[in-house]
């Protein structure tokens, strides 16, 4: 069902713009990962629970902004017939 829809989505949007948002959110991961891997070295060095639990907070949306950049990105190369799913990535 997710694959449908996600498919579905993908075929609305030209090729040409999921290529350079996939650019621009691979860019956006980088940059926030820069930002919070220091941020979060300070707050685990504190050895709060709390320090680690905004640890994982900010490394699921770097993760999903990646894994959406690469799918936009990889959903462009369907030159050989094969179509790109994020659910490849599962």
């Amino acid at each position: 069902m997710f694959q449908i829809v996600f498919e579905t989505i993908l075929d609305l949007i030209p090729k040409k713009i999921r290529k350079v948002v996939g650019i621009i959110l691979i860019i956006i991961g980088i940059l926030i990962s820069l930002i919070a891997i220091p941020l979060s070295l300070l707050l685990v060095a504190e050895d709060t629970g709390f320090g680690a639990l905004i640890v994982v907070l900010l490394a699921i949306p770097i993760v999903i902004i990646f894994l959406t950049g690469f799918a936009l990105l990889l959903s462009t190369k369907d030159d050989a017939g094969y179509r790109f799913s994020p659910l490849d990535l599962v």
